[in-house]
């Protein structure tokens, strides 16, 4: 789903979890997604730049070796995190169901606000998630 308001244009695309593991699959395959049809949470094995506690992998027609986005936790279920492709980056904010069944992204495609700007962000965009 696109989304335009007139703070930033963003797509949203929905992840449900697969039964057996920490994969997500992309809820609808129809659109023609800026992000993997699956994705991977896992645990940071500290082997790149990515600092964060957990990681993201994307399954595009097979697993990446390179990470999609490290989550960064800011508040309740939300997490955030970027996407570099081609020097251009992309800005990405998660939402993380209660029982982690469920994953939303907001994708801010090419679009990365500076960092004070980023919390704020998410607060504005919280309320969007909870409707």
């Amino acid at each position: 789903m696109v989304v335009n308001t007139h703070k930033a244009r963003f797509d949203v695309y929905t992840y449900k979890r697969l039964e057996s593991s920490f994969e997500y699959q992309l809820n609808d395959d129809s659109l023609l997604p800026n992000l993997p049809t699956k994705i991977r949470i896992e645990q940071n094995q500290k082997k790149g730049n990515v600092l964060t506690p957990y990681l993201i992998r994307g399954k595009f027609t097979q697993w990446s070796k390179t990470i999609l986005t490290g989550l960064l936790k800011t508040k309740n279920n939300l997490y955030t995190g970027d996407q570099y492709i081609k020097g251009n980056k992309s800005f990405l904010i998660f939402n993380v169901s209660p029982d982690r069944s469920v994953i939303q992204i907001m994708f801010f495609k090419n679009y990365m606000p500076f960092p004070k700007r980023r919390l704020q962000m998410v607060c504005d965009y919280e309320q969007y998630f909870n409707k």
